[in-house]
């Protein structure tokens, strides 16, 4: 599973690399959708922790467990 995860994150990393948004000084956000269990918030955290110190400002928001009232 670190391998697929390394993959993945490189793969984005690659394709981030290549987009003429890298000279924008806007907001950057990378979106990941999918069912749950399938690894969204381990691949986001990977993809925070290799890109995050490129960005002056930053911030990892994960998904707060669903409360029952």
């Amino acid at each position: 599973e670190a391998k697929m995860i390394q993959k993945i994150t490189a793969d984005v990393s690659n394709k981030l690399n290549v987009t003429p948004s890298r000279e924008c000084d806007d907001v950057k956000m990378i979106g990941i959708w999918g069912p749950a269990g399938i690894g969204k918030t381990t691949i986001a955290r990977a993809l925070y922790n290799q890109l995050s110190n490129e960005f002056q400002l930053k911030c990892f928001m994960g998904r707060e467990p669903q409360r029952k009232l």
